[in-house]
């Protein structure tokens, strides 16, 4: 990657980049931002998903904001969605709205 090239959803430090933050971006909306950083897509994982819509990516293996190697391959997950139709269950609480009542 050149030195003059985009690099709004990563920063260069020292030979490294950033891992971006995708969590909710659509899968080919994450994988260019991966790209763009001069990363590589790794594995791809699927996994329901109450609070995001199928195809949206919801996490990086390694996660968003740790220091890689320009090339190196990036697995991520993407929703399933948590019914049959791919949407997010609106009548439950996401994982995070569930901690909450017990951190309090």
């Amino acid at each position: 990657m050149e030195k003059d090239a985009d690099i709004r959803d990563g920063v260069w430090t020292a030979g490294h980049v950033v891992v971006p933050e995708v969590w909710g971006d659509g899968e080919d909306v994450a994988l260019e931002k991966l790209r763009r950083c001069g990363l590589l897509p790794g594995r791809r994982q699927e996994e329901p998903s109450r609070s995001f819509l199928r195809g949206s990516v919801f996490g990086t293996i390694p996660p968003a904001g740790t220091l890689v190697k320009p090339g190196e391959r990036i697995s991520y997950v993407v929703s399933i969605g948590s019914h049959s139709d791919g949407s997010p269950d609106e009548r439950r609480p996401s994982l995070d709205e569930e901690a909450l009542p017990a951190m309090k």
